[in-house]
């Protein structure tokens, strides 16, 4: 039977670091997807040593791009952005973990300040400074495509591989989440067999950004599609509260479910899934 390599997040919203590094590998997991939050930034080699002691990997860092823009027009600016992702690639190396994703433009910036054709331009000559800095360091870069709800700029697979071969650099690809091409793309495997060897890091969440089977999304023919590329890496939940506004539902909700319950049920669905692969 083909077995995929399963990986969700930890810290932010997904709760302690630490403890959930405990209870994913408990529950099956071989990597762990770390937020890219700055106060993390001083804990890379002991969440390194903590994924050792239990047996599962760093598998990626999530970059948070709330307030950094890297093709930002104003040079500062942009500047501030670059420095932020080079710190987010110092943070996977310290940890050894091989894969940062990085959008090239801040999360809720809903139009360009230039012109969209600038702003692409732009940004990838930030991110192909970020890409030799973290090439030096052993870190590829994974472009995400968000919705029209997160951005104007890269929404779709089209969008993401067009910016990763304008950069054109060997540790730089795509990655797709499931949650996001359920609103862009019109079919979500085809677009997974389109990105083929480009796709470096993989997202899953279900129409509602719950855990997977629990929104309408039919898994079967993304993951068959996963099996037909040949794709190697993981396969990483990206699961969120029921709210636009993230930070806001945590602070008036019980949230214990998210990190509690979204964990064992994704992964037990999903192996049901691989069952079912031709």
């Amino acid at each position: 039977m083909y077995q995929f390599k399963y990986a969700y997040q930890v810290g932010w919203v997904w709760g302690d670091i630490y403890d959930g590094i405990k209870r994913l590998a408990k529950l099956g997991y071989q990597g762990v997807e770390v937020a890219g939050q700055p106060e993390y930034f001083s804990q890379a080699q002991q969440i390194g040593r903590a994924c050792r002691e239990e047996g599962v990997v760093p598998s990626s860092i999530c970059s948070i791009l709330d307030q950094f823009d890297i093709a930002h027009p104003d040079k500062n600016q942009r500047q501030l952005g670059i420095d932020h992702a080079k710190r987010t690639v110092e943070f996977a190396a310290g940890m050894g973990c091989p894969t940062v994703i990085l959008t090239p433009t801040r999360y809720g910036k809903y139009e360009p300040l230039t012109s969209i054709e600038e702003e692409l331009k732009t940004g990838a000559e930030s991110m192909e400074q970020v890409a030799d800095y973290a090439a030096e360091r052993g870190v590829r870069l994974c472009i995400e495509a968000w919705d029209r709800f997160d951005t104007y700029l890269i929404t779709n697979l089209a969008a993401a591989k067009s910016l990763a071969e304008k950069i054109n650099r060997t540790n730089v690809g795509v990655m797709l989440d499931t949650f996001h091409m359920n609103i862009e793309e019109k079919d979500i495997a085809a677009a997974v067999r389109e990105a083929g060897d480009m796709l470096m890091h993989f997202h899953v969440g279900d129409s509602n950004r719950a855990a997977p089977g629990m929104g309408h999304i039919d898994f079967l023919p993304i993951l068959q599609a996963i099996k037909d590329i040949n794709y190697k890496g993981f396969v990483t939940m990206e699961l969120f509260p029921p709210a636009f506004h993230t930070d806001s539902y945590v602070k008036h909700h019980d949230t214990s479910y998210l990190y509690l319950k979204y964990p064992e049920f994704s992964i037990q669905y999903l192996k049901k899934i691989e069952e079912k692969l031709q």
